[in-house]
This record gives C-alpha cells, sequence and structure tokens, in this order.
C-alpha cells in the first residue's frame, strides 16, 4: 500500500497527520491480481499461477500475455 501527499509528501505510517483543505490524500491499494504493470510480471510465475488454478490459460493470454507451456 501507498499513501502520500497530492505534493509527493508521505506521512509517517505510525503518527497522525493533518490534511488541508483542498489538499488530496491518495491511498493506492493493491487489487487481487497484485500490484504493477500485468505484462512485466515473470512468466514462470504466471504458469504457475495457470499450473495452482489461481489464472485461467484465457486470463494469462489476454491479461498477462503469457502462452500457458
Amino acid at each position: 500500500m501507498e499513501i502520500f501527499l497530492r505534493d509527493g509528501i508521505r506521512p509517517h505510517p505510525k503518527s497522525r497527520s493533518s490534511i488541508k483543505p483542498g489538499d488530496r490524500l491518495i491511498m493506492r491499494f493493491a487489487g487481487g491480481g497484485g500490484y504493477g504493470e500485468p505484462r512485466s510480471r515473470d512468466l514462470e510465475t504466471v504458469r504457475e499461477d495457470i499450473r495452482m488454478g489461481y489464472v485461467s490459460a484465457e486470463a494469462a493470454r489476454r491479461d498477462y500475455g503469457v502462452e500457458p507451456s
């Protein structure tokens, strides 16, 4: 998870922080599919996910650009 203000300042995770009116707090969470660009994921890791049933061969082709072996 990433938490930062619009100006790039990252509040300390174990402290209280005040946000000024009109400022923006941005929180980025990893979803069920992970964090980052799917097509840059390690090919063998995706193939292992296929073998384990976490992702279908069709989804691996479509989302990760990986051909099951």
